[in-house]
Formats: structure tokens, C-alpha cells, sequence
């Protein structure tokens, strides 16, 4: 794929993010008068990249966006951390000289105790909790969890099946969250009130802790982005736009940019089988079916592989990399799908598969093509990205897992030596320094591609097949106009407040 002179390239990507701005107020209403003062929005938590969701506007439910995410965040002082870190260890302690097998009862005490699974993660790192515990502690939360799903099942409250999206690692321990959505066939059913219900019961047999203190959130399944193509009247579009978007907003570990969106959320679930449901037996039981989410077709779609989602998927990344500043893990995860889901669908080939399952040889040879205006840069970058790949492998943060840095580092210093604490040292803060720089370039990268498909995208023929929202295949005549105005109002509609 060519690219233009660098400084047309940047003044692509200024432009591309003027025009959110300016669309959002060509097309928002006149108004002469400041609300009145319990009508301004109240500040709310900080984010890098979070924009702000109008008060006015309501989502599924009749709940209003602005009301608390379905996985709050609790933020300890460190006085608060150090004190509750030392009650979980103290506890830990008594239970390893019993010599009992934590129960139900027991995993309940720990939580209420840390008052946050950040103080959980925190012994993690510390060692005070072990591989034992941590697998216990999993084992246990996992069990709570399928016993809620399966008793709003057998209720028959919500239909004669409800469904649950989880795509996460499959790890079943302390450090691992689970994060899923929650659906159901019928259709009168909004998502609050299944999340609610799923609240309510897993607090009822957790102690009355919420779920969120295990690191655990039900989503709801009006959360989403439509697809464009399945929609023929524009207001229809939209609304189903502001209502996913505005819960995506409102949850501060969604992705809610179309290309992230897409490459995380629907590409993720189409691939393998991450969709389960639950479904009521006539003896008052339940049983379980695992598919995949695209075959689902009221709730997912498959998504195409567009340049123009290398952006949102940049972006959205750039953002949570330095929204999870503390943990490298989590980094390691960001600064690889900002590559693999942004910046590589800009390459001459396309996106063909994850970084960290190319060869040596193709990874390089990736790396230098994409970052080609910045040479010097790429060698870094290489190195930051290997980096990475190990810190995921060996879920580590030791001097193995940044020895690719490391050695870059060493490189650089032109046979000067380096103590081994330096070396990891120099290595981290690149880590995160040039990470950055790294994630800032993938987004002015992308940034071409995401107005080009806007202004001019490259439409399908004459007619088109695809599936209603009542899940039945049917087939559309395709109209230039409307489909450059559905695609405007997904960009006004998903990249601005």
C-alpha cells in the first residue's frame, strides 16, 4: 500500500480529528441558554481517552447513561492498600496453619477483607498468596459464577435460554478476571435487568459482596455496535448507535471505538466458540450448548477487515496501555494489539495473523515496512514488541521476560557496561517511554486510512445479502448516498460526546 509525503499524511490526521468535533456541532441543536445548574453534567472519573455522554441521552432500560458502569473501580489510599494488604496476609497465614482447604466461606472472608481484588493481585505479586491459593481462590470464584447462570436459567424468568459471551483467557485463578456478557431470547428482556438479577443473586451467595470486588462484571448485551449494513432506515441506525455507544462510554474498560470495537469484540467472538447458552430442561434443570457468536445472529455479525478499523483499534489501545500504567502485563497485552489490530492492517498485505505468531524473519520485515519513515525508530520498536511477546508468554515481568530491551539497551550504551539492575531498569522505563512513542505513531499511521474509508469507501455491488435484526437472511439494494450517511453518523455517532 503506498502512502503519501509524511506532511500530507499529518495533515490527514489533523484534519481526521477536527472533523469529530465539527460534526458533532454541524449536527447537534441550537441552544441559546446554559442548562440550569442540575442539568451540567458532574465531573467524573479521569481518563486518557474517555469522552463525556450527555445526560439526555438514555439507553436500553431507561437507564440513563451517566448511572454507575457495571464494574466500578475501587480506589484504595495507600495507607488503605498497605492495612488491608496486611489483614489479607495475616489471614492467609492462620489458614496455611490450619492446614484446611479454603471453602466458599473462607474465599468470601478473604475478599470482604481485601475490600478490592486489587489488594488480591497485589499479594500475587508478593508471593504471599501462592499458585495454590490463586488456582483455589479461581476454582472457587468460577463456581459462584456458574451457579448464578445457571439458576437465572432454571427460573425461566428470561426466556427459556439465557446466553453468556466470554472470550477471556480460560485461566482459572485469582490474577484472571472474568468479563462477559449476558443475553437472552426474549426479546421484552432489556439487558439491565438481566445484569441486575445477576448482581443481585451473586451477591446474595457471595456474602453480599458485590461482583466487582472479585474482578468479576456482567455486561449488558444492548452494549454494542450495530452493523451498518443490516440497517436500511438511517434514525433506526442511529439509535441503536447511541444506545450501544453510550454503554460502552460509560464502562471504563470497554472498547468503544468502531475499530477496536470490531477487532476485539466481534472478531474475537466469531472466532472459535466463546458464546454458551443456558437453557431451561423441562425437569427443572439446565443445560448447556457452546457455539459461535456469529451464528448468533440478533446479537453479533461478522466483521469485515477494514483499514479504517486499524485506527479505533490504535487508539482505543494507546489509551488502555497508560490507563493500566502500573501493570506491564497488561501493557505488554496493549502494545500488541495496537500492532496486531491497528497498525498491521496498514501493511501491503494486510493483516495475516497475530505478531506473536510470525517468524522471526516476518516479524522484522513487518516492523520495518510499517515503521519505514522512522528507521532509527524501528530497531527500538522491534525490540519493545519482542519485549512484549515474552512478558505475555511467561506472564512475567523479570529480566527473562525483558531481556529483547535489555540487550537493545546495551547496544545502545556503545560497549559501556551495565550492571544487570540497570540493564532491567533502562529497560522498563523504554518499556514505557518509547511504548508510548511507539503507540502515538501507530495512530498517526492509521489515521490515513480511517478518513479515506469515511470520505470514499468502496461499496458492494448493486444488492446486498445479509441478516435482519430478527435474524433472517435478507437482501438490500445498495444506495451510495445512504450508505456514505449511515457510515457519517457511525463516525459522529461513536468517535465524539
Amino acid at each position: 500500500m503506498s502512502r503519501p509525503d509524511p506532511m500530507n499524511r499529518l495533515s490527514v490526521a489533523f484534519v481526521l480529528l477536527l472533523l469529530p468535533a465539527e460534526g458533532a456541532s454541524a449536527l447537534s441543536t441550537t441552544r441559546e441558554t446554559p442548562p440550569p445548574e442540575e442539568e451540567r453534567e458532574k465531573p467524573g472519573p479521569t481518563f486518557l481517552l474517555r469522552f463525556k455522554v450527555p445526560r439526555t441521552r438514555q439507553v436500553a432500560g431507561n437507564v440513563s447513561a451517566n448511572q454507575p458502569t457495571e464494574h466500578p473501580h475501587v480506589e484504595l489510599s495507600a495507607g488503605e492498600m498497605a492495612s488491608r494488604q496486611a489483614d489479607v496476609a495475616k489471614f492467609v497465614g492462620e489458614l496455611k496453619k490450619s492446614g484446611r482447604p479454603i471453602d466458599r466461606a473462607g474465599f468470601v472472608e478473604l475478599y470482604r477483607r481485601a475490600g478490592s481484588f486489587k489488594v488480591v493481585h497485589a499479594l500475587l505479586g508478593q508471593g504471599v498468596i501462592d499458585t495454590d491459593l490463586s488456582n483455589r481462590l479461581g476454582q472457587l470464584r468460577a463456581e459462584i459464577h456458574n451457579e448464578v447462570l445457571d439458576r437465572l436459567a432454571a427460573s425461566g424468568q428470561f426466556g427459556r435460554r439465557v446466553g453468556v459471551n466470554d472470550f477471556g483467557s480460560g485461566a482459572m485463578n485469582a490474577k484472571s478476571d472474568i468479563d462477559f456478557t449476558l443475553y437472552c431470547d426474549d426479546p421484552n428482556v432489556s439487558g439491565t435487568a438481566l445484569v441486575g438479577a445477576y448482581n443481585k443473586l451473586f451477591a446474595q451467595l457471595a456474602g453480599n459482596l458485590p461482583p466487582g470486588q472479585f474482578d468479576l462484571v456482567a455486561h449488558r448485551w444492548e452494549a454494542r455496535i450495530p452493523d451498518w449494513r443490516a440497517s436500511c432506515i438511517e434514525a433506526d441506525f442511529v439509535q441503536k448507535l447511541r444506545e450501544g455507544t453510550a454503554l460502552l462510554k460509560a464502562n471504563p474498560e470497554a472498547y468503544f471505538l468502531e475499530g477496536a470495537y470490531a477487532q476485539q469484540i466481534l472478531r474475537r467472538s466469531a472466532t472459535g466458540k466463546t458464546f454458551t447458552w443456558i437453557e431451561r430442561t423441562p425437569g427443572g434443570g439446565v443445560k448447556r450448548e457452546k457455539t459461535n457468536a456469529a451464528a448468533e445472529t440478533p446479537f453479533f455479525y461478522r466483521p469485515d477487515t477494514r483499514v479504517r478499523y486499524a485506527w479505533g483499534a490504535a487508539v482505543g489501545n494507546w489509551h488502555f496501555f497508560n490507563a493500566h500504567s502500573h501493570d506491564r502485563i497488561d501493557q505488554a497485552k496493549y502494545l500488541l494489539r495496537s500492532f496486531d489490530d491497528g497498525v498491521s492492517l496498514t501493511s501491503r498485505g494486510g493483516r495475516t495473523a497475530n505478531y506473536a505468531d510470525l517468524t522471526p524473519l516476518q516479524r522484522k520485515n513487518l516492523v520495518v515496512e510499517i515503521y519505514r519513515e522512522h528507521p532509527e525508530a524501528a530497531g527500538r520498536y522491534l525490540a519493545i514488541l519482542e519485549t512484549a511477546v515474552k512478558i505475555r508468554q511467561l506472564n512475567s515481568t523479570g529480566r527473562e521476560a525483558f531481556a529483547p530491551l535489555i540487550e537493545w539497551e546495551r547496544r545502545q550504551a556503545g560497549g559501556m557496561e551495565i550492571d544487570d539492575d540497570l540493564a532491567l531498569k533502562m529497560a522498563e522505563e523504554s518499556l514505557q517511554r518509547h511504548g508510548n512513542r511507539m503507540l502515538l505513531e501507530n495512530n498517526r499511521i492509521a489515521a490515513e486510512g480511517r478518513l479515506t474509508d469515511w470520505v470514499a469507501p468502496k461499496l458492494p455491488g448493486k444488492t446486498y445479502r445479509t441478516i435482519s435484526d430478527t435474524g433472517q437472511p435478507k437482501v438490500i439494494n445498495v444506495d451510495a448516498g445512504l450508505v456514505k450517511r449511515l457510515q457519517l453518523a457511525a463516525f459522529i455517532e461513536s468517535e465524539t460526546s
